[in-house]
């Protein structure tokens, strides 16, 4: 998620929750839970209401992953499979 995107926290609670009637606190928790994990400043991530629609925002955190590197050694290793 890229800063300054929402997600729409109705698929969130589909996907995670699909037959909890609590499913916004749950995810509340969670969220709360992570943020403090991961010393997130709360005005980062803000859930917002408008129009009957919750959504999650970034506001300004970067998310990256180390996938790129995960590729680059698996096809090292099935080049040195094929070696």
């Amino acid at each position: 998620m890229e800063p300054k995107r929402a997600i729409n926290l109705d698929e969130v609670y589909r996907n995670f929750w699909p037959n909890s009637e609590k499913a916004s606190r749950n995810f509340s928790h969670l969220l709360v839970r992570v943020k403090k994990a991961l010393k997130i400043p709360s005005h980062l991530l803000t859930v917002s209401r408008s129009y009957g629609e919750t959504s999650l925002i970034n506001e300004g955190i970067y998310f990256t992953t180390d996938y790129q590197e995960f590729a680059q050694t698996l096809a090292r290793a099935k080049a040195l499979q094929r070696a």
